[in-house]
């Protein structure tokens, strides 16, 4: 919810106000583009605009058939980009967070050819299986979404859904994929010492920050070549936007399956 709030802040998504609780929509939709929100949200709200203009970008450039969101919460690309007007959408996340989703998507118009609410719970159910249940096609390309969730993941845990995505990636596929660096950005010297604890408290341990060649050796060693990896604050040049201050320093890697790799 937090970051739907944020993208319906910064307007880049015209959906996500929709898919919070009010009165909080409807504080958004006062906020929205405001410098205010900006302000108030620490550098949250620059933040999410720049990644999800720069994952958008990935989207719309890729147009295949099928896009895969891993970690969908309330992603609302399905419901909000003409791009996607001949691909199936696949949002895969935990059943309960899916059927709070599905109730507020379900008066809206999707942008989307279909999209298919995947039930995953990661402790316990196999995402191979959730995905071939669903009729994901293995043999068509496949853009693959994976959006500020690998902080929070173990090693292996990150190893176990690259897996699963290079399993099912078609040459002509393209992964985008968000990791976190331990440098902690532009966060103040003073203040890094309280980063980890803070996430904590927030039940989100950052477990799985990666340096840039750590992120690049485990996408690779899973037969992807890394074609793209920007820091997210760097983005903000291109879209003429403030460098925004960040909790953590935060990449959006783009990657397609090398020749030997895929289907």
């Amino acid at each position: 919810m937090i970051v739907a709030g944020a993208r319906a802040a910064a307007d880049v998504d015209a959906v996500a106000e929709r898919l919070v609780p009010q009165p909080f929509g409807a504080a958004l939709r006062v906020l929205r583009g405001s410098r205010v929100a900006r302000l108030l949200s620490a550098g949250l709200v620059d933040h999410l605009e720049l990644r999800t203009r720069a994952i958008d970008e990935v989207v719309a450039g890729a147009r295949s058939r099928q896009l895969v969101v891993l970690g969908a919460g309330l992603d609302a690309r399905a419901f909000r980009l003409e791009a996607l007007s001949g691909t199936v959408v696949f949002e895969i996340d935990h059943p309960s967070t899916q059927a709070y989703k599905r109730a507020r998507v379900a008066r809206l118009t999707r942008t989307a050819r279909e999209v298919r609410f995947v039930g995953v719970d990661f402790e316990r159910d196999d995402l191979a299986e959730r995905l071939e249940s669903a009729e994901h096609d293995r043999a068509a390309p496949t853009t693959w979404i994976w959006e500020g969730v690998t902080p929070y993941l173990t090693r292996s845990a990150v190893e176990g859904t690259l897996g699963v995505i290079a399993a099912r990636s078609a040459q002509q596929s393209v992964l985008v994929m968000t990791y976190g660096t331990p440098d902690l950005g532009t966060v103040p010297r003073v203040l890094r010492p309280f980063v980890g604890p803070a996430f904590r408290l927030l039940g989100e341990e950052l477990r799985g920050l990666m340096t840039t060649e750590q992120a690049h050796a485990i996408v690779r060693s899973h037969g992807f070549d890394v074609v793209a990896d920007d820091r997210v604050a760097d983005l903000a040049a291109r879209h003429g936007l403030r460098m925004p201050r960040l909790v953590v320093s935060e990449h959006v890697l783009v990657a397609r399956p090398n020749a030997s790799a895929g289907l």
